[in-house]
């Protein structure tokens, strides 16, 4: 999205195996017997010895989940307001997600084939839908059917619960397909959450 991010490589703590190159170095030949040694030194041959290096890699980890926190947005999903016969959609909004895995493994290839200079990547990232759009309400232009129930004689605690329970339930939208649950509608009901004792139906009673 136009910004740039940089990982100062002193914060990566490089680690090289110095004293293992300088003792496989001094034990080189060693143990030859006395012609080995002796044409080793008068045929001199090279021989490479291969370094290798650790990083702390939650330094990219936290580098990486910085610029997520910063650039990941959760999409908004578009709302429907119904008042009589006027209906009113709210526009959903579109959400975004860094690709914070290829950023990592980008950046650890990219020290892995060794640094003779500054590193520059391009990250990437994608747009998040919305579950609920826009473009899917606006389908909704009439009133498909109205149910009506008297609660007028139940106890208080039982209206209050009622009442709650419906505020709870209230612009719940159902997309084609999906299947309404009133327990993950409306959650648990408890004290704590301002519920009021009251009888309920049981096995019909």
């Amino acid at each position: 999205e136009g910004k740039s991010y940089e990982l100062p490589m002193e914060s990566l703590g490089f680690n090289y195996n110095f004293e293992e190159i300088v003792d496989e170095a001094y034990s080189f030949g060693k143990d030859q017997k006395l012609f080995g040694k002796y044409s080793l030194i008068k045929n001199p041959s090279d021989k490479k010895i291969e370094y290798k290096y650790s990083y702390n890699e939650e330094v990219i980890d936290t580098f990486v989940q910085g610029i997520a926190n910063e650039l990941n947005k959760e999409a908004k999903n578009a709302t429907i307001t119904i008042s009589g016969s006027n209906i009113k959609v709210t526009d959903d909004i579109k959400g975004y997600k860094v690709n914070g895995d290829a950023i990592k493994e980008s950046i650890k290839a990219k020290l892995s084939e060794g640094i003779t200079d500054n590193i520059t990547l391009e990250g990437s990232g994608e747009v998040v839908e919305a579950k609920i759009t826009a473009e899917a309400l606006n389908k909704i232009d009439t009133k498909i059917s109205s149910y009506t129930t008297n609660y007028s004689s139940s106890a208080s605690g039982r209206a209050y619960n009622v009442e709650l329970s419906a505020r709870s339930i209230n612009g719940t939208v159902l997309m084609p397909g999906e299947v309404f649950s009133y327990n993950q509608v409306v959650g648990e009901r408890t004290a704590s959450r301002g519920y009021k004792e009251a009888g309920v139906y049981v096995g019909n009673k």
